[in-house]
């Protein structure tokens, strides 16, 4: 299966002016990995886009921008918990939990052993700079089996989860059958019609959801996603996905630009793995 070299993934940062914004996966990575890089990533670009353009008042680079994460098919995956725990972790008032939480022992002792290993999501931006709101999408009986998990298994592991106040956006979840295209087109419109008043970044992701739908739908769920984003009024709209899309047998980049170009994208990075999830990538809309 045919692989982009790490020269020619740099090269194509510095054609698109992201080569100092974007952290490159290696081709052995995971795909869980190379999604938390791509959208650490993609959040300091936001931020650096949105306290240095011209468009934004003196009043308003003091304030959060709001960015919104849409997980297609978040399944039983705690990775909007993790980055909003991270979030309150590093913000200047942390809930009481998590105030002591940064002062354990074992917490400082991971730390230095993360050091040799970091996790993707210490390359966030502080927390003053934006706001983080988290959707996740997924098949009615997968939303509600996860609700209950919520409910006995992680307040227990994260017990700041029960504690947070109003103004902390927990992930907020929605039942959807992905081939229904018309129901997720509305389930999504509501979603991003919600933020519509501020000024708001999405991206929307994708892990290993495709190899599950039936043939054609997720070319036209990336059409769907590329239409409901025209819509937002933002100028920061991005795709991560690691799974497989369609039209593309193997592991081309360039029949990757062609599906990406139809469906309404511009390719960003791209890197292909064996597997079913084979396709990885980063695409901003058009």
């Amino acid at each position: 299966m045919p692989m982009l070299k790490l020269g020619q993934i740099n090269a194509l940062f510095e054609m698109h002016n992201y080569s100092n914004l974007f952290l490159i996966a290696n081709t052995d990575c995971h795909r869980t990995a190379y999604l938390d890089k791509a959208v650490s990533a993609i959040i300091s670009k936001i931020c650096h886009h949105y306290q240095n353009s011209a468009s934004t008042s003196s009043i308003q680079r003091y304030k959060p921008v709001n960015i919104m994460i849409i997980i297609m098919g978040g399944g039983y995956d705690t990775r909007s918990f993790k980055m909003i725990e991270h979030n309150l972790v590093n913000s200047v008032n942390p809930p009481p939990l998590l105030q002591r939480r940064r002062k354990w022992r074992w917490v400082k002792l991971f730390k230095r052993r993360r050091q040799q290993q970091p996790n993707p999501l210490d390359n966030l931006p502080p927390s003053k700079q934006y706001n983080l709101q988290c959707y996740e999408l997924d098949l009615p009986q997968v939303v509600q089996t996860k609700r209950r998990l919520i409910q006995s298994r992680l307040s227990r592991r994260r017990p700041w989860f029960s504690t947070v106040n109003e103004s902390v956006n927990t992930p907020s979840f929605f039942e959807v059958d992905f081939n229904n295209l018309n129901q997720t087109k509305k389930v999504l419109k509501n979603i991003v019609s919600s933020n519509e008043t501020h000024p708001t970044a999405n991206i929307i992701l994708f892990e290993g959801v495709m190899i599950y739908l039936d043939k054609g739908v997720p070319h036209a769920l990336l059409e769907v996603c590329s239409e409901v984003l025209q819509t937002s009024g933002s100028d920061n709209n991005y795709l991560c996905f690691a799974d497989r899309l369609d039209n593309i047998p193997g592991g081309d980049e360039e029949l990757a630009r062609v599906e990406m170009n139809n469906t309404g994208w511009e390719l960003v990075d791209w890197l292909s793995k064996p597997g079913l999830a084979r396709h990885m990538g980063v695409a901003s809309l058009k």
